[in-house]
């Protein structure tokens, strides 16, 4: 907001701000993504198999700066795509960017999607996930602290909506549910941590 609709005034707050916040250098931040490129080259979770990348996970990327999403196919500049399982339980699958012709020219991955999820949504519906491990793994990272804000019921809201199961109905529920969605997952009690499934 201390900006004029420039972009290199932007560019001299950021820096400003980053020595007066006592942030991680500009050095650091392109340290720590080199050695996040070159951590992944060799990660265990990373295999390449007829030009598509698998990967489990982002690999340690705690480190300011150091993530960087394009670093697989920055590593395997031939792969076509990649398909990325999170711990979350997220499927994530993408094209590289870098590659303007690409064997498999016309694939949609959002077909393909729709397709996988058809063949399995019968014993992924069987599966009842509490929302309170949604809300472990949104705030679990060691960055998380008393002014981030975790996983909101805004949140919830955007990506359930009405499609939940949980003990009980009604206004009621999502009225309790919204009060402890507020509470950090730290201090909530057994009782909360369990009064929702999705």
């Amino acid at each position: 907001m201390k900006s004029t609709p420039s972009l290199m005034n932007i560019l001299q707050n950021i820096k400003k701000i980053m020595i007066e916040k006592g942030y991680v250098n500009v050095e650091q931040l392109q340290k720590n993504k080199e050695e996040y490129v070159n951590q992944m080259k060799s990660h265990s979770n990373v295999k390449v198999t007829d030009n598509i990348i698998v990967q489990y996970g982002g690999g340690e990327m705690t480190s300011p700066g150091s993530y960087d999403r394009y670093t697989p196919f920055k590593n395997n500049p031939e792969a076509d795509f990649i398909v990325i399982a999170w711990p979350l339980g997220l499927v994530q699958a993408s094209c590289n960017p870098f590659k303007k012709e690409r064997e498999l020219k016309g694939v949609n991955l959002g077909e393909i999607a729709q397709e996988v999820l058809s063949k399995w949504e019968g014993q992924l519906k069987q599966k009842e996930i509490p929302l309170s491990t949604i809300k472990w793994i949104s705030e679990s990272s060691k960055d998380f602290g008393e002014m981030s804000v975790g996983f909101t019921f805004k949140d919830f809201a955007a990506l359930y909506g009405n499609e939940y199961k949980s003990l009980n109905n009604g206004k009621e529920e999502l009225t309790k549910i919204g009060e402890i969605m507020i509470k950090p997952f730290s201090v909530l009690s057994e009782e909360e941590k369990k009064f929702w499934i999705i």
